[in-house]
């Protein structure tokens, strides 16, 4: 058979088969759930996080279950708190996904307490943010393209400052140097998360004197929502402090202060409050 001949009909072939293709790529995207390219999950992933606020990037995973490589060039979505919307964008940036691959469409959000806050009931004393995240992507392959929606309902955690109580106050020996106290005290770990307390510093101020040499006796870290009793042990100089330790010892006459840095799962945050 002469070569031309050959070409036309392998010709003839391949628009046969692309036009086959491009009606069942069309029937994929639009039809059989199977087959057709969709947004397999919303994942949220936080950040970072500080006293002002949480910073989140929500990974909205494409499936795509085609043998060509599909398309995500763009869409819009909204984030409502307290059935307030906080946040709405239309530049969603593109993807492309492989053939029979999945890819992820990341979307940055940032919740400011202030603003967030003021939205849920009983929101000055609320651990957690609830919050609903929905909008849809463009999704397009051979020419064919559909827009497929999401949502996603969470929470979101407010960071919180750990608070410490004095309990007690043991008087132990008098020496040239002063007088060695032991301070009893309850850590406790407000947030839904667990936090690290290792890079914590005490500040302890007995009978209205500094106390510079303090050993702590204290956990590395806090499991959500506990409290952990941790102890003191200085030794108090100065005629006035040493007096009335020695006169009156007692938890009245004792003050903490944590300084230092606080462990989260998100890293570490300086306590600003100070």
């Amino acid at each position: 058979m002469p070569r031309s001949t050959v070409d036309r009909i392998l010709g003839l072939k391949a628009v046969c088969i692309c036009g086959v293709m491009g009606c069942s790529l069309a029937g994929m995207l639009a039809g059989c759930a199977e087959a057709k390219p969709r947004i397999d999950s919303v994942t949220p992933r936080i950040t970072g996080i500080d006293w002002r606020g949480v910073d989140v990037t929500f990974d909205i995973a494409v499936k795509n279950p085609l043998p060509i490589q599909l398309r995500a060039p763009g869409g819009h979505y909204a984030i409502e708190v307290g059935n307030s919307e906080i946040a709405r964008a239309d530049d969603v940036p593109p993807i492309a996904v492989a053939s029979r691959s999945r890819g992820i469409v990341p979307l940055p959000a940032r919740f400011e307490y202030t603003e967030v806050l003021a939205l849920i009931r009983d929101g000055q004393d609320a651990d957690e943010i609830p919050y609903r995240i929905s909008g849809a992507l463009a999704l397009e392959a051979a020419g064919v393209s559909v827009e497929a929606p999401f949502s996603h309902d969470g929470e979101l955690p407010v960071l919180q400052m750990p608070s410490i109580e004095v309990t007690g106050l043991k008087q132990g020996s008098v020496g040239f140097g002063g007088v060695h106290v032991t301070v009893g005290a309850d850590l406790e770990n407000p947030n839904v998360f667990a936090v690290g307390v290792s890079d914590l510093r005490f500040e302890l101020t007995i009978a209205g004197a500094r106390v510079a040499d303090v050993k702590v006796d204290a956990p590395d870290g806090l499991r959500a929502h506990s409290k952990s009793h941790i102890e003191l042990v200085a030794e108090v100089a100065g005629v006035d402090a040493i007096a009335s330790v020695v006169t009156s010892p007692g938890a009245a006459e004792v003050q903490l202060r944590l300084r230092g840095e606080l462990g989260t799962p998100f890293g570490k945050v300086a306590l600003a409050r100070e």
